[in-house]
């Protein structure tokens, strides 16, 4: 068959060709000349539409071969493209090019693909690649930047991923942004980043009627190489500023043999004259002072893409680059291992080789170093032996040049993270590192954030309420352990810092759930919060026992620095400011702002507009704080409210409600507390309904107080404060007696007295005996005669007062199921004294009770061989 004859070409392609073939032979192509000589000059799309055009007129190949030859040749139109015009490859252009040249070895005879057959037999034979040549008339004529662009190292995998990274960087490019810097540790693939992006701006210039650059500028400062061997230093490397901006004035023309001011000044009117796009790579290898204000000046229109492992500062935009993800990783393995026929390495599955990728970090340069040092006969323990000087030197070849560079400031704080060996957040290292000025820490952690000694722990930021912690990059963490480990003196001060801040939140937890409201407390969720809430308790302990205020406030303010959003700093500043209250009401103003939910900060608002005694604006927090949190505490302190502003059938009505409650409450404090609040409620309408000539519901409401009366001495319920309170109830009956002309309340009261004064303690007794006393003295009924008795009976336990010592329990110790053996008092005049369980009263005080530590108690003192001791110990 004669193809010149029957062959149709389309006029496009026939047009293409022929210039194509002019511009090789330098002649027109002539008529006499067959259109099978036109074969050669046509592309991969050309001859798709030649074969489409003529598949129904021939008889070699039967139409569905036709139609899959068609698909293949235009699907491979660009990989052609890219390898024509010296343009990096893609991830699967070699594979897409080895599968179409493997089909179409199936497709009629054997004999057609002479030159296909050759090139598969060879794919591993590196001097049948070099021997060949790309045509000239294929190399692109359309080019309009001039560009000195390297041909990319990663062309015999093809660019694996980044396709996120490479789609922001490009836009970057494009945008505003007049300095961009690809920042992150050595080897994890920003050269081949800016490589394949500077190239995709290339490939956009040269198909656009308007380019945005007219010239692409790369200058490459990089000074060694890994290799299996080791690091080997690079030959006729830049290493200076002087050197950087020679090389950009050689590109450019200029010559070299003028000053530095002349050169910068040629450099700085090129690039206002002529849009170019200039790349610096590897800048960290060179003194960044002098560049920062060479980059600061840089004219509208031009624009600086920057490699390096360590920012600039203010004057870029920082584009910082991670790790590969898995499957990218994966990828890379497995081309590299077929590239370099590892047969150990292509017959492990994803699985395994995941592992490995983990354990090289994900870096591209590792992994390639990795596969380099299988194929070139290295056993795989060598290489992973993070001990060994291999392994070490490719370490420090990744990390050791960003590591060098590091501050003072940033090299303790990585230095902290590896010793706590866990995620850190920024409130925690200021804690840890107390002397170091706060804003240092905070510019030091991004720094460090940005390059790539740290990970922000995302993981954090969704569970512990928006925390924003710090890990080591994996690996800065296995530089740290292998090249450069931590200090022993070090180490230990960190620990035991750790184990300072840990005893502390601890302590505030265990107080925390003792009373949850307790607002000499602070209100902390998550470690963040727990940590700042250590300066605040501090400060409210030097507030109560130092009497330092001032030095108080400091700590809370320092709190507010580390966490201005914290509700509990202003809620604790506020009492702390209780002489201010003009300060202080702002102060709890500001914790409600920031904190609408906190209930003890409504809490703790209306305890301090109680003691101002604005009674409705106190109502409405406390009506805030039960509307979060229905607790009986809480309804106790509304009644508290209601009974000092008078109303008192309200008030009433809420303490009868939570007292069935409250009289099973495991702190004995509380229960006394409520008790107490119940009866000053019922007292004080007593003497109202008096005033009010309202005697039958004022008796009423007395029979009610002796009930409440029988409640608490039965149950141990009372303290000092209850006898108080018993004697003013006294006082009253007799006032009702005296109208009714009778002794019948008083009679009633001095019925208690009597009733249990043997089962009173002698602190007690002396305290009744005290307040019978002044009772006494407003008594007009004929009881007088019985309560002077009564004090009569009581002034032999008064004798006895001076063998009586006070003080608070130091600690207990149980031996058999939580009850008490013996325990330890600290006296009022700081002596210590042992008591044995026999001398408590009642014995089970403390059984089962953790909340012991700090109860008052009186007690007798005795002196024995062993030391002092204490006799009789009963609680105040």
């Amino acid at each position: 068959m004669n193809i010149s004859t029957t062959i149709i070409t389309p006029t496009d392609v026939e047009n293409n060709s022929k210039n194509r073939f002019k511009s090789h032979f330098n002649e027109d192509f002539s008529e006499e000349n067959s259109l099978s000589d036109l074969i050669e000059f046509s592309d991969f799309s050309d001859l798709a539409k030649i074969l489409s055009k003529n598949k129904t007129i021939q008889d070699l190949i039967d139409t569905d071969n036709i139609n899959i030859i068609v698909a293949g040749l235009n699907n491979l139109t660009q990989p052609r493209n890219r390898i024509c015009h010296s343009r990096p490859l893609e991830y699967n252009d070699i594979n897409d090019l080895t599968d179409f040249s493997i089909t179409l070895k199936k497709i009629g005879s054997n004999h057609w693909w002479t030159n296909i057959n050759e090139a598969l037999e060879n794919l591993n034979n590196p001097s049948f690649a070099l021997s060949l040549q790309i045509p000239s008339y294929w190399k692109s004529s359309k080019s309009k930047i001039y560009s000195n662009l390297p041909l990319p190292e990663f062309d015999d995998t093809g660019f694996l991923g980044r396709k996120d990274e490479r789609h922001a960087i490009t836009e970057l490019i494009y945008s505003h942004t007049r300095v961009i810097s690809l920042i992150g540790e050595g080897g994890i693939g920003k050269t081949a980043l800016a490589i394949r992006c500077l190239y995709d701006v290339l490939e956009s210039s040269e198909n656009s009627e308007n380019s945005r650059f007219d010239m692409i500028i790369w200058v490459t400062l990089k000074a060694n190489r890994l290799t299996v061997s080791g690091i080997i230093q690079l030959r006729d490397a830049i290493v200076s500023t002087l050197g950087l901006y020679q090389d950009i004035g050689k590109s450019l023309g200029v010559n070299s043999d003028i000053s530095l001011e002349e050169l910068l000044e040629e450099i700085s009117l090129y690039m206002k004259e002529f849009k170019i796009l200039l790349c610096i790579d590897n800048l960290e290898t060179i003194d960044k002072q002098h560049v920062r204000k060479f980059l600061a000046e840089i004219p509208h229109g031009s624009k600086v893409l920057i490699t390096t492992r360590i920012g600039l500062g203010e004057i870029e935009y920082r584009y910082k680059l991670d790790s590969l993800d898995s499957k990218s990783s994966i990828s890379l393995i497995r081309k590299l291992s077929i590239l370099l026929n590892i047969d150990i390495l292509k017959k492990r599955n994803s699985a395994s080789l995941a592992d490995l990728a983990r354990r090289l970090h994900h870096n591209p340069l590792l992994i390639k170093w990795y596969v380099l040092g299988l194929g070139s006969g290295k056993r795989h323990e060598e290489l992973l032996n993070k001990n060994s000087l291999t392994y070490q030197d490719a370490l420090k070849f990744c990390f050791q040049n960003l590591y060098d560079q590091l501050t003072s400031v940033e090299l303790q704080i990585i230095k902290t993270i590896a010793c706590l060996r866990n995620s850190v957040s920024e409130v925690e290292l200021r804690f840890i590192l107390n002397d170091i000025k706060e804003l240092e820490i905070a510019e030091a952690l991004h720094n460090l954030h940005n390059s790539s000694m740290l990970k922000s722990d995302s993981q954090s930021l969704k569970q512990d309420d928006g925390i924003r912690t710090y890990t080591l990059t994996d690996i800065a963490s296995d530089y740290l352990a292998s090249i450069a480990p931590v200090e022993d003196a070090f180490y230990q001060l960190i620990r035991s810092k750790q184990r300072e801040l840990k005893r502390h939140i601890e302590t505030s937890l265990t107080e925390h759930n003792h009373y949850h409201l307790d607002i000499t407390n602070v209100h902390a969720k998550n470690k963040d919060e727990k940590i700042c809430a250590v300066y605040l308790k501090q400060a409210l302990n030097l507030a109560k026992y130092d009497n330092n205020y001032e030095a108080a406030l400091e700590l809370v303010r320092n709190a507010k620095e580390m966490m201005p959003d914290f509700s509990e700093c202003y809620r604790v500043n506020a009492y702390l400011l209780h002489k201010s209250p003009y300060k202080a009401q702002s102060e709890y103003e500001s914790a409600i702002e920031y904190n609408s939910n906190s209930v003890i900060a409504y809490y703790a608002y209306s305890q301090f507009l109680l003691q101002d005694e604005d009674y409705p604006y106190a109502l409405e927090q406390i009506d805030h704080a039960i509307k979060l949190n229905d607790d009986e505490s809480l309804i106790s302190f509304k009644a508290l409210i209601l009974t000092r502003s008078g109303d008192y059938s309200t008030a009433i009505s809420l303490y009868e409600k939570i007292l069935p409650v409250q009289r099973n409450n495991p702190h004995r404090k509380f229960r006394i507390s409520t008790y107490q609040q119940v009866i000053s409620c019922y007292k004080r309408y007593v003497e109202r309904l008096i005033i009010d000539c309202d005697l039958p519901k004022s008796q009423h409401i007395l029979e009610r107080i002796y009930e409440l009366f029988y409640e608490i001495l039965n149950h141990d319920n009372y303290d000092e404060r209850s006898f108080s309170l018993l004697c003013q109830v006294l006082v009253i009956s007799d006032k009702i007696d005296i109208k009714n002309k009778n002794i019948k309340y008083t009679t009633k009261t001095i019925s208690i007295i009597e009733d249990f004064q043997g089962t009173l303690s002698v602190h007690h007794k002396i305290k009744l005996k005290s307040e019978l006393m002044v009772a006494l003295t407003s008594l007009y009924s004929e009881s007088k005669n019985k309560i002077q008795f009564l004090i009569n009976e009581l002034s032999s336990c008064s004798d006895m007062k001076e063998n009586l010592c006070h003080g608070i329990i130091k600690g207990i110790v149980c031996k058999a199921a939580n009850n008490l053996s013996f325990g330890f008092i600290i006296s009022d005049d700081n002596t210590e004294y042992f008591f044995h369980r026999g001398e408590l009263s009642p014995q089970n005080a403390f059984d089962n009770n953790d909340e012991h530590k700090g109860i008052r108690v009186g007690f007798y003192s005795h002196n024995t061989k062993k030391g002092p001791t204490a006799k009789n110990v009963h609680l105040i």
